[in-house]
């Protein structure tokens, strides 16, 4: 930690940063059943995301000064992380919006954590312990009882729809074992989260340009 952050002002702003990620991370899911409510199809809505994005990181980058130098060695890492951080999950989600409620929604993608942690201990890339095991068998019980309810219903309820949902934190509990794991050496954090967003936007959009010839919704319907 360095001295800035350690300090009190320090502390405070690292605190406020964290509560506004987190409330930041709360509203995508309501921002994504709004967007299904309006009726845009998932892949202009995915699409759209990924170039504002990666406008926005590749703007930071250069302020920054910290582009991704050479492509060497980085290519797959960028293109596992983007289908794993952005392609699956946005799609997942969008799809899974318009017929689960944003609490629900919201709450299978906060399971990434416990996720992740259940990856890690199945792979052994953590050290398995009783309080870890504890942990994740809390966590999954805990949404387990939020999310029965609605999968114990006529026709299985919501049941393949909260399946779905859950493909968000499978995908993102996948992604954040493989980049513990396979992080390139001297790649800065922005120089990944810039390359694995642009490299989600150019896989996306050869099937952008097929479903819908590259024509942007302007409105929904």
């Amino acid at each position: 930690m360095n001295e800035a952050a350690a300090t009190g002002p320090g502390r405070l702003l690292a605190a406020g940063l964290l509560i506004l990620m987190g409330m930041m991370w709360g509203l995508q899911f309501a921002m994504l059943k709004l967007t299904s409510q309006g009726g845009y199809s998932e892949i202009s809505v995915v699409m759209i995301a990924l170039v504002l994005l990666s406008v926005a990181f590749l703007a930071i980058s250069h302020v920054r000064g910290e582009h991704i130098r050479s492509l060497r060695g980085v290519v797959p890492f960028l293109l596992i992380t983007s289908v794993l951080g952005y392609v699956i999950p946005l799609f997942a989600a969008l799809t899974a919006a318009g017929e689960i409620s944003t609490g629900l929604l919201s709450l299978t993608g906060c399971t990434s954590p416990v996720v992740a942690v259940l990856v890690a201990l199945l792979l052994r890339t953590e050290r398995v312990s009783p309080r870890r095991i504890a942990a994740v068998a809390l966590g999954l019980l805990s949404v387990a009882v939020i999310l029965l309810p609605h999968v114990d219903a006529p026709g299985f309820g919501m049941a393949p729809w909260i399946l779905l949902a859950l493909l968000v934190p499978v995908s993102y509990g996948i992604e954040s074992v493989y980049i513990s794991r396979h992080w390139p050496a001297g790649m800065s954090a922005m120089q990944a989260v810039t390359g694995e967003t642009v490299t989600a936007a150019v896989v996306v959009l050869p099937l952008f340009l097929a479903v819908s010839g590259g024509t942007l919704p302007l409105s929904a319907g």
